[in-house]
């Protein structure tokens, strides 16, 4: 079937990460609010990896588990699950959404990066919603890294989202980072669900030096104008700006035009190289990973 020119995209599957703590329900709530505009399904999971802990306190060292202490964390996995399960049934209940499936995962002692099991599920759904790693949650299985670890091992675009904003996904102002790049392209291609409905769409590419003049009337780069083409084909209609950093990151300079456009998206191409769990990110992203302060969609 040929689809007609202007058709609306959309996510059809999201992918909740669910974890034991107040950064994670907030994640809930957008989930369930995106779920129900996008008339989507939404998976919740929650996913335990025995002994899998980023933060290791000073002086200690690897104790070999018992069988005991095995069965004992086990069951307390289970009983945090079934607790986590309840919570989740019950705020979609209270939304009057319904089309929703819960998945327990509880891995073996050695298990790889929890990121390669987020991953797997991750590949049949069009989003991943998560929240940004704080690094004060001990008991956290996550880390700065793993959403762009997710989005670059599944090829899926992963939603992650702030400490500092509860409240539901708006993403009427969206700012799109470019460079020309096949992961910037990817970026553009994934978020076009959220930028086809978005008031103001901006298509910024960050320059080395400085500029002169007004940044914002500059002409387009040949890759630019194209995907401003395909946007408009697709009705969202994007504004180029161009950026020139200065003694900003490129990081810097994305986050400072999204603060002056009062942006409440970034989109962004992930950059990273070699295994997962040898991962190595461009500066870019290792850097909006850990200062990021809007909800930002990484795409791999």
């Amino acid at each position: 079937m040929t689809l007609p020119v202007g058709s609306l995209m959309s996510y059809a599957n999201l992918l909740l990460h669910v974890e034991d703590n107040l950064h994670s329900r907030e994640a809930t709530r957008v989930a369930i609010d995106l779920a129900s505009r996008f008339e989507a399904y939404l998976t919740a999971i929650h996913i335990y990896i025995p002994g899998y802990h980023h933060y290791v306190p000073a002086g200690s060292y690897p104790v070999q588990p018992t069988s005991e202490s095995v069965h004992r964390v086990e069951t307390e996995a289970r009983q945090l699950d079934d607790a986590l399960r309840e919570e989740f049934l019950q705020r979609a209940d209270d939304a009057r959404f319904d089309r929703t499936e819960w998945r327990f995962h509880q891995g073996e002692i050695g298990e790889t990066h929890i990121a390669e099991t987020l991953a797997r599920y991750a590949k049949s759904a069009d989003l991943v919603i998560t929240h940004k790693h704080d690094v004060r949650d001990h008991a956290s299985q996550t880390s700065y890294e793993t959403p762009a670890l997710i989005a670059l091992a599944s090829a899926r675009p992963v939603l992650v989202l702030p400490h500092t904003d509860p409240d539901p996904l708006s993403a009427r102002r969206l700012v799109i980072g470019w460079n020309g790049s096949i992961e910037s392209v990817r970026a553009v291609t994934a978020a076009l669900p959220i930028a086809q409905h978005a008031e103001k769409v901006e298509l910024v590419e960050v320059n080395d030096g400085t500029g002169s003049g007004n940044e914002s009337e500059s002409e387009p780069t040949q890759s630019a104008s194209e995907i401003q083409r395909y946007l408009a084909h697709h009705g969202a209609h994007a504004i180029y700006r161009r950026l020139y950093r200065g003694e900003l990151s490129v990081s810097e300079a994305l986050q400072s035009q999204v603060a002056d456009s009062g942006a409440d998206l970034l989109v962004i191409g992930v950059y990273g190289h070699s295994r997962l769990r040898e991962m190595v990110f461009g500066g870019v992203t290792f850097e909006l990973m850990r200062t990021m302060n809007i909800p930002t969609l990484l795409v791999g």
